[in-house]
């Protein structure tokens, strides 16, 4: 991946979801995502020098936001947790794109769920009602492109 000097554009995150059935459906594009992982390092004193040892992994609930939008497989999909959790459990794919749309990173979620869906949410009546989606899931793992 090339060096940037800018950032990406809004919505550059897009989620996908793979139910059991195997169904791609898009659930969304997102401003923001906070959660995706990172490779734990933990200090270590050794016998004349300190060092650095991978840590253990966790996987991090993963946190999205954009501005409210219609989003009715979103909703859906948080719907049937409530009513049934266990066809709810779902594998998420959620893709970074540059401004022409190409990914450029994307991580998978496996056994993923929505812990919490909150919005809209705004600090005063000038600004844009934000939505927020919490999910948790099993284990994140970054895919090649």
């Amino acid at each position: 991946m090339p060096d940037r000097s800018t950032p990406y554009i809004e919505y550059a995150y897009v989620i996908y979801r793979i139910p059991a059935q195997g169904v791609k459906t898009l659930l969304g594009g997102f401003t923001a995502a906070a959660g995706l992982p990172e490779l734990p390092i933990r200090r270590y004193e050794g016998t004349e020098e300190l060092g650095r040892v991978q840590g253990t992994y966790t996987a991090n609930d993963v946190t999205m936001k954009r501005g409210l939008v219609n989003a009715t497989e979103l909703l859906n999909w948080i719907a049937q947790t409530r009513t049934s959790e266990a066809s709810a459990v779902s594998e998420m794919i959620v893709t970074l794109r540059n401004e022409t749309g190409t990914p450029i990173i994307s991580w998978q979620l496996t056994n993923a769920l929505p812990l919490r869906y909150t919005g809209p949410l705004t600090d005063n009546q000038d600004e844009a009602a934000l939505e927020e989606l919490i999910l948790s899931c099993q284990s994140i793992q970054r895919l090649l492109q």
